[in-house]
């Protein structure tokens, strides 16, 4: 089976095509992944998702996918993450890992109560700037507007059939996926 892998990485945006009958991967292409967006408030760490993925689309344009593609990989940097309308389109940028604004003790504590005080021995994670549970509070208090919406936890949205990023991922090799 052959698969196309796109990794969001902290330093590199990555496309290969991982080949699972030759275990091989070939067809490498990466860019520095994009710089995270000016801002005055301390600890911020966001990037654009757009930017993102131009960039992603740009590395796929650069790569000849003349095989049949079963399918779609997707990693990112661990607990990023974007919130999303019910459309799919995105409300917020993409909070890095490396956000280090739900880092202040009120949302620890808030965390914590949410969870329990037995949360941090269940879940087996000590609360770590960083972490979605504690940048999610930050920005339900800090960014209500962001929480206003009915937004929902998603899969990246290059790996939902019918999405309009997979539609437009489509095009990269002749006969589509599957």
């Amino acid at each position: 089976m052959r698969f196309i892998g796109i990794d969001l990485g902290a330093s590199f945006l990555k496309v290969a095509l991982l080949d699972t009958e030759r275990m091989s991967i070939g067809h490498i292409r990466k860019d520095a992944a994009p710089l995270p967006l000016n801002s005055s408030v301390e600890g911020r760490k966001e990037l654009d998702p757009k930017e993102i993925w131009t960039r992603v689309l740009k590395l796929l344009q650069e790569t000849s996918w003349n095989r049949k593609i079963d399918g779609i990989l997707v990693s990112n940097q661990m607990h990023g993450y974007i919130l999303v309308d019910e459309e799919g389109a995105p409300i917020t940028n993409y909070i890095t890992w490396q956000d280090g604004r739900g880092g202040e003790i009120h949302n620890r504590e808030t965390v914590l109560n949410a969870f329990g005080r037995d949360g941090l021995t269940r879940t087996g994670m000590p609360l770590l700037t960083g972490l979605p549970s504690l940048n999610l509070c930050y920005q339900r208090h800090r960014s209500p507007k962001d929480c206003s919406y009915p937004w929902r936890f998603r899969m990246p949205q290059a790996v939902r059939q019918g999405s309009s990023p997979s539609k437009q991922l489509r095009g990269f090799w002749p006969d589509g996926l599957g």
